[in-house]
């Protein structure tokens, strides 16, 4: 770096690299304001939902938080309209499931709704005020992702969910022959 940066073609205002430091970012304006503290406020619902989902360990009501689905609702409008934007991301990437490490998120109606449903839930009043719940994914693990799922799961794979089928199409992986057709093919039935 210490060389490209002694023969640029135009004068630079330090005599190193090293004594350039680093550029300053500009502060955040307007919306970009506003989507930095919604995330902030989801980060810290993160925290709530962590929470509960040690009570359920703790209770052996779920082993793992990919056997959990967190049931939200929060009464800051601005945070809700980020979780619903976060919730239905068609990308199938930034979704809530994955922030939350869950197999999924549902964002319920009323704060009655999200403790009548759920095996775990707790109230906060600071920072978003939201009610935050635990209760068992709905559908059948996929074996590849370990995700609940509750679509049917894939014909062509068999034993993944939806998702895990089209990444496996993507790749080019042959699909394996059905369990039951191979062991009659094995044993000559």
């Amino acid at each position: 770096a210490e060389d490209i940066y002694q023969n640029l073609p135009y004068a630079t205002p330090h005599a190193s690299v090293f004594e350039a430091g680093w550029p300053a970012a500009a502060p955040a304006q307007g919306e970009e304001r506003r989507g930095r503290a919604a995330w902030a406020a989801v980060r810290s619902l993160r925290d709530e939902v962590n929470r509960n989902l040690e009570l359920a360990r703790a209770e052996k009501a779920l082993g793992a938080s990919l056997e959990a689905k967190v049931l939200l609702h929060c009464a800051d409008p601005a945070v809700s309209e980020a979780l619903a934007r976060w919730s239905g991301a068609s990308n199938g990437v930034d979704e809530l499931r994955f922030l939350f490490l869950t197999s999924q998120v549902e964002l319920v109606a009323s704060a009655t709704e999200v403790t009548e449903r759920s095996l775990f839930s707790s109230t906060r009043e600071e920072g978003p005020a939201a009610t935050v719940g635990i209760a068992a994914a709905d559908g059948t693990k996929c074996e590849r992702c370990w995700h609940f799922d509750p679509q049917e799961q894939s014909q062509t794979y068999e034993g993944v969910c939806p998702r895990c089928e089209t990444s496996l199409s993507l790749m080019g992986v042959a699909p394996r022959q059905r369990r039951a057709a191979a062991a009659a093919g094995y044993f000559g039935e």
